[in-house]
């Protein structure tokens, strides 16, 4: 059985080496960050010629250079230098373990997507779990909280510790200020790196979702094909890419991490070297107040690191908010106009309506006008664009030339959802969504009683329907047939009880019997638009079409 537990366990086991190089990594780094307090305080008392407890252990111990300034100097430096090292390869290492522990649980879960059994994979609805990154809100908030607050708060407690250090001695304050200045280029150098890296991650991500999701949304033609193969030749194209991408972006996240400790650690190094040159020219110093420097240096090198880390904060952050920028600059619906005030019967009218995708007529030129009381028909094939008027009905497409009317409103002036107030639709662009079937035909849960009395009655109209019930789980695909889908439609549109119903291919697969049923449950006085691919047999149902037209030669509509 597969736990979570079980997940980490088989995981570190696959690869135990890299998990006890991260261990290992990190236990020297935390030994090493500890020794560099210990020996800074030794060279500041061999600096002053102060004999501390520690200074006369190491004396007794017989250790020949404990006296040497120079000596601590290099210890010191050689200590900065392996403190650099390993905190460059825990961070990298350890970044390496996280991009690997991703690369191979996307690949374990697409392997047991595409492993799944058909019959699990449509009852249970787990087929399509995705792989998400979701993190702009997140990204946002740290944006805020860290990029904006904290950041402040930390320049100032900085700009007060630097005024501090000019006021004790000016000579420290000055090499200070240089050595943040040259840090600060080299950090901003890092974040750029870190910015394209980052963005082209979050790119690659979306392809690899976009790519998942297309194949799962097909897994039956994909078994049927036997292509498992070379999808997972092309996802681990993909997987790999970003793995790459990942391993360059902690390797430049940890260079960052290792290098601001390695400079202000470095700028001790170097104070204390001048300090011991201009004590040897003569200049005075005051050990207290040195002593002093180096106290608020080490207090504000988890400050300093802070705030320049800052800037993987802002640069997740400004991805983040470019993205939310873009969608507030979309362009917004039009005004509200309540519909059910100013009209009590409307009329639907299209005036020379066209709709173009680039250089592809979809609707060309189309005028009708639909009352109340009126059927319509349209009559085209396949990719005539009988779905594009439906849409451009449910104002999902704004015409490209030509004016859509609703009792005298031009669709340009109306809200979408005031017109949809008039709309009611039965097409396999709106299919039926929810967790029940009673959901997915419900309008609101006030209407849920009638829904179930009517789905009741028409289980005994219609026989299709009878092998299902009101909280029947509607899954993702499989669990109902085309007609039960179909019927499911129908009862849905009639349940709105809107004054006109979009009739989008909305007799397929169903036999005359159950046409001419359903034709049966339309509102008396209502306005009816048929779409279809073949003209019905209105004799039958017992109905005369008040107008016709068809779409033939290249979207041309001609009136018969």
């Amino acid at each position: 059985m597969t736990t979570a537990k079980r997940i980490i366990y088989t995981f570190f086991s696959q690869h135990r080496r890299l998990a006890i190089t991260v261990l290992s990594l990190d236990f020297f780094s935390n030994l090493t960050t500890l020794f560099i307090p210990l020996i800074i305080a030794q060279t500041y008392s061999v600096l002053f010629g102060y004999q501390s407890a520690r200074g006369r252990l190491l004396e007794q111990s017989g250790i020949p250079w404990s006296h040497s300034f120079f000596n601590w100097l290099l210890l010191l430096i050689m200590v900065i230098m392996v403190k650099a090292i390993s905190d460059y390869l825990k961070k990298q290492q350890r970044g390496k373990l996280i991009e690997t522990f991703l690369y191979w649980l996307r690949d374990k879960l697409f392997r047991h997507q595409l492993r799944m059994d058909i019959k699990q994979y449509e009852e249970r609805g787990i087929g399509r779990y995705l792989l998400r990154f979701s993190g702009d809100l997140s990204s946002v908030q740290q944006f805020l909280s860290k990029g904006i607050l904290q950041f402040v708060a930390d320049v100032m407690l900085v700009t007060m510790g630097v005024g501090l250090i000019f006021w004790l001695d000016r000579r420290l304050g000055v090499l200070m200020v240089f050595t943040l200045a040259l840090l600060g280029v080299v950090v901003w150098f890092i974040n750029q790196q870190i910015e394209r890296l980052e963005i082209e991650r979050r790119d690659e991500r979306s392809a690899l979702l976009s790519f998942i999701n297309v194949r799962l949304l097909n897994i039956l033609s994909l078994k049927a094909f036997n292509k498992e193969t070379p999808e997972l030749n092309r996802f681990d194209k993909r997987a790999n890419i970003i793995k790459s991408l990942g391993l360059s972006y902690h390797h430049w996240a940890a260079l960052l991490d290792a290098i601001i400790p390695f400079f202000l650690y470095s700028m001790l190094v170097v104070a204390f070297g001048c300090i011991f040159y201009w004590k040897g020219i003569g200049y005075e110093f005051y050990p207290e107040k040195i002593f002093a420097v180096v106290l608020i240096l080490i207090y504000l090198r988890g400050i300093l690191t802070r705030v320049l880390r800052v800037g993987l904060v802002w640069k997740k952050g400004k991805i983040a908010l470019q993205k939310l920028e873009k969608l507030f600059q979309l362009p917004l619906e039009a005004p509200y106009t309540n519909l059910e005030r100013d009209i009590a019967r409307p009329t639907l009218i299209f005036d020379q309506v066209s709709l173009q995708f680039g250089t592809n007529t979809v609707v060309k030129e189309l005028s009708f006008t639909l009352k109340s009381n009126q059927i319509g028909v349209v009559v085209g094939e396949s990719g005539t664009g009988k779905t594009a008027i439906t849409k451009l009905i449910a104002g999902l497409y704004a015409p490209s030339s030509g004016k859509i009317y609703l009792g005298g409103h031009s669709f340009e002036t109306l809200h979408p959802k005031s017109a949809r107030q008039q709309f009611t639709f039965v097409s396999s662009a709106f299919p039926l969504y929810g967790k029940t079937i009673g959901n997915a035909i419900t309008y609101s849960p006030r209407h849920k009683e009638k829904a179930q009395k009517l789905f009741q009655h028409w289980q005994a109209l219609f026989p299709q329907l009878k092998t299902l019930s009101f909280e029947t789980p509607l899954r993702e695909a499989g669990s109902l047939s085309a007609s039960q889908r179909l019927l499911l439609a129908w009862l849905r549109a009639i349940l709105t009880k809107k004054p006109f119903f979009i009739l989008d291919d909305a007799f397929l697969t169903l036999d005359a019997t159950t046409t001419q049923q359903l034709w049966a449950q339309l509102p008396s006085k209502a306005a009816v638009l048929v779409l279809t691919h073949q003209p019905l047999a209105w004799d039958n149902l017992g109905v005369t079409p008040s107008w016709t037209l068809e779409l033939v030669n290249n979207y041309q509509e001609i009136k018969i």
